[in-house]
């Protein structure tokens, strides 16, 4: 597990949001009560880490986008609850604030201490009136680039030393966003793609043929379980290929019943279940993977294997998943899921599925049932 607990203010509808994430938490509501702006929040904290935070605000839209309408008018607050080792945590949290048309930086800490415990010592901290406060004896020598240029974090910032503040940012950086892949006529998915060692597909679609290329080279055992998954999904399925197409380039190929066929002339749902059979196959996942509506185009049949899938990565990585899906969390524990409903006041409020009650109502009706009755909220 990397992010046990995750709070988030003023940021969309997300005024008042603590939720606890498990190794797979899967978040379930109708359309607009907050599941993708709590994927995004996960995104910006990410992008902050990797310096890329204006750019992350800007592609949302600016902070007026960000903001909570309505809210209390403070800038969005961001906090993290990261185990380090067996016994001790790490506190993250960053407040933005907006200053003209764009943002800044207001407040930054980073405390660790012992899990269980109240007590935390900081290890560093950034405040508009106190200026940097850099405590931990690990970044003694660490001399901030402030520059007034307060738009990106003071973690970002941090030179590579080794220590367990340089661990928690690589980490944090590495998260990685997965939305429905648009596989329309022209899109990267289908289209001849340049061989490079890449062990992902990107969340567009390229580098899928070089990533199954690479699994079937590097490692072995990993495709031919996605080969398996895929002759259990898809009857008749003999094979992937990848052909020669120009200097540098190849085209995935599938093998069906003694016909070839081209990346370009597989539907959209084979190519969005391809391209998340491949991710979660993958042996060296980042920290955190985040995946937005995986349902997309797929047979209600194919969410059976889809949830097998989800349920073997989170024993590499930790998966945080949005659905609308009542067939998907069919096949889930209720402590797998949280449900997202809005408050009187149209604000994201969060009920962590264990806390339910569903023990007798199980008996006789699926996760997903019960989500269609309305028995676990979540609905519109």
């Amino acid at each position: 597990m990397f992010i046990s607990r995750l709070r988030v203010h003023g940021f969309k509808r997300l005024q008042h949001m603590e939720v606890g994430l498990s190794d797979l938490t899967v978040l379930v509501g109708p359309n607009s009560s907050g599941k993708t702006a709590l994927l995004e929040a996960v995104r910006v904290l990410s992008r902050s880490a990797d310096r890329a935070l204006a750019q992350a605000v800007a592609d949302l839209g600016g902070m007026v986008a960000v903001m909570s309408r309505g809210g209390d008018g403070l800038g969005p607050h961001f906090a993290l609850r990261v185990p380090v080792t067996s016994s001790r945590v790490a506190l993250y949290e960053l407040t933005l604030r907006t200053v003209q048309s764009t943002h800044e930086v207001e407040t930054e800490e980073l405390w660790s201490g012992l899990a269980g415990v109240e007590h935390a010592d900081l290890a560093f901290g950034f405040g508009l009136l106190h200026g940097v406060r850099v405590v931990d004896p690990e970044l003694r020598g660490w001399d901030p680039r402030l520059g007034l240029e307060r738009q990106e974090t003071l973690l970002s910032d941090r030179p590579p030393g080794g220590s367990w503040v340089d661990e928690l940012r690589a980490a944090l950086a590495s998260i990685a966003f997965y939305g429905p892949v648009d596989a329309g006529p022209d899109a990267p998915i289908r289209l001849p793609q340049q061989v490079r060692p890449a062990r992902l597909p990107r969340p567009s679609g390229e580098y899928l043929a070089s990533t199954l290329q690479y699994k079937r080279s590097r490692d072995r055992w990993m495709f031919d379980r996605l080969e398996g998954v895929l002759r259990t999904a898809y009857p008749g399925f003999e094979g992937l290929d990848f052909e020669p197409v120009a200097a540098g380039s190849i085209m995935l190929t599938w093998s069906e019943r003694g016909k070839v066929y081209y990346a370009n002339e597989l539907s959209e749902g084979t190519l969005r279940f391809l391209l998340l059979a491949s991710l979660l196959l993958t042996t060296e996942l980042p920290a955190l993977v985040l995946i937005d509506e995986p349902e997309v185009s797929l047979h209600p049949e194919l969410l059976c294997l889809l949830s097998d899938l989800l349920q073997d990565a989170s024993s590499r990585t930790q998966l945080l998943v949005a659905t609308q899906s009542p067939e998907l969390i069919s096949w889930l524990k209720p402590e797998q899921i949280v449900v997202l409903d809005l408050d009187d006041e149209g604000w994201c409020q969060a009920t962590p599925g264990d806390q339910l009650n569903l023990e007798d109502w199980l008996k006789d009706y699926t996760l997903g049932q019960l989500w269609t009755k309305g028995v676990i909220g979540g609905r519109s």
